[in-house]
């Protein structure tokens, strides 16, 4: 089949089975930031350097300028530029933007291959950014007092931070325990 990479995004997109609001974000990044690019490119000669170079110009800049100087209009209409347009600075995309996008291509190919519009998955050749490392900040143990002994002044809330804080429980297994009772 001679699909471009477009037709099989728009046919993945149709049968994809997630919320509004993920559809419309998945939609979104596919538009800005990979259509412009090898969205023309016929489905099956899209390679893995091509999602290579497509990646790193996502982690150049999130407006994919052509590296030259320029100015960030607050506006696309005809206006008089003041303080609120300024010089452009690139911006890389986010790494866990990029790794949605990742997944999107992923899946569309995954699909492609099941439905024999491309004969191998590329993505699979390309590796995803990383994910960042977790950064948690937990209270010390003065701070953890406070908040036990605070949350107490309600017997049913203090029995819930205190299980919480004792027993490390992840959010999704204390709101099992909510099934329970």
């Amino acid at each position: 089949m001679s699909a471009t990479l477009d037709q099989l995004l728009d046919r993945y997109l149709e049968t994809l089975d997630v919320g509004p609001t993920t559809h419309k974000a998945y939609r979104r990044y596919l538009e800005k930031h990979v259509r412009p690019f090898i969205g023309e490119t016929k489905a099956g000669a899209v390679g893995a350097e091509a999602l290579d170079s497509l990646y790193a110009e996502l982690r150049r800049c999130r407006a994919h300028c052509s590296g030259q100087c320029g100015v960030d209009h607050r506006t696309p209409r005809e206006h008089v530029c003041d303080d609120r347009c300024r010089s452009h600075t690139c911006r890389p995309l986010a790494p866990a933007t990029v790794r949605h996008i990742h997944f999107v291509l992923n899946g569309a190919y995954t699909r492609g291959v099941r439905w024999r519009w491309v004969s191998v998955n590329p993505v699979e050749f390309v590796d995803p950014p990383a994910k960042p490392p977790p950064d948690p900040t937990p209270p010390n143990a003065a701070q953890a007092a406070r908040i036990v002994a605070e949350a107490w002044r309600d017997p049913d809330w203090g029995a819930l931070v205190w299980l919480a804080m004792t027993t490390g429980c992840r959010r999704g297994e204390l709101c099992a325990l909510r099934w329970l009772m």
